[in-house]
């Protein structure tokens, strides 16, 4: 039997899409065999790749021998688990951004999460938002670009 979130988007004729749901991947509905995909990259616009390049790879990963330059300036790096990030530079300033806008990254121990916080603090880096409470251990910076990076630890949802 399907579980009701899933049932909910239509999905309770695919085994395979409800697992996916469940799993945490996205599922486009409404055809006969949903496609389960999975987000695997994000382009952000930056005043200096370089600075944001550094960024990303010294906290977050990503593999500075990665990189790959593109015709229009972009240039994408890579973290171990296959995501890319492109770094497209723009002229003049990148913002004022919505407050709540942000990318995720979850961490799998509260501890890690306390640590590069305080690795990012200790260099500099504006840290805007934090939590730190039984389930939830987090906090939000800001990159070169004022872009919020949002670093987490939750306790798991029952069943995954």
């Amino acid at each position: 039997m399907p579980s009701p979130a899933a049932g909910a988007l239509g999905l309770t004729s695919s085994r395979r899409a409800v697992r996916a749901f469940e799993r945490g991947l996205a599922v486009a509905v409404g055809r006969p065999d949903p496609v389960v995909m999975q987000v695997t990259h994000l382009g952000l616009p930056v005043r200096d790749e370089r600075a944001s390049r550094r960024f990303y790879c010294a906290y977050f990963g990503f593999d500075p021998a990665s990189a790959q330059r593109y015709e229009d300036g972009t240039v994408i790096i890579r973290d171990g688990a296959g995501f890319d990030l492109a770094l497209h530079t723009v002229s003049g300033e990148v913002g004022p951004l919505p407050a709540f806008l942000h990318v995720g990254f979850r961490l799998s121990e509260p501890a890690q999460v306390r640590a590069l916080r305080g690795r990012l603090a200790a260099d500099g880096v504006q840290i805007v938002e934090e939590c730190d409470e039984p389930g939830l251990v987090s906090f939000k910076c800001l990159d070169p670009d004022g872009h919020r990076v949002e670093v987490y630890w939750e306790t798991p949802a029952p069943g995954r």
